[in-house]
């Protein structure tokens, strides 16, 4: 990932390719900023934390169970 800035008609804008050239750009705004500030706070609250917390305990459950065995209808 190759992240770059510029600043042009529409503004600073926040470029993220990889290295095939294809990627986004995305307008950094005050709304924006504003968002992110916000979604940080909600993270970082107490409840934020116990939300991640719980979220990371699902995924790592997750990964120690086996994966069920699908019928794909051959008969060995």
């Amino acid at each position: 990932m190759k992240p770059s800035v510029t600043v042009d008609e529409r503004g600073v804008i926040l470029h993220v390719t990889n290295d095939a050239g294809e990627g986004v750009a995305v307008p950094l705004n005050a709304e924006l900023v504003t968002e992110a500030t916000n979604a940080a706070a909600r993270l970082l609250s107490p409840e934020g934390k116990r939300a991640l917390a719980r979220g990371l305990g699902r995924l790592f459950l997750e990964l120690l169970q086996e994966p069920e065995k699908k019928d794909d209808g051959k008969k060995v």
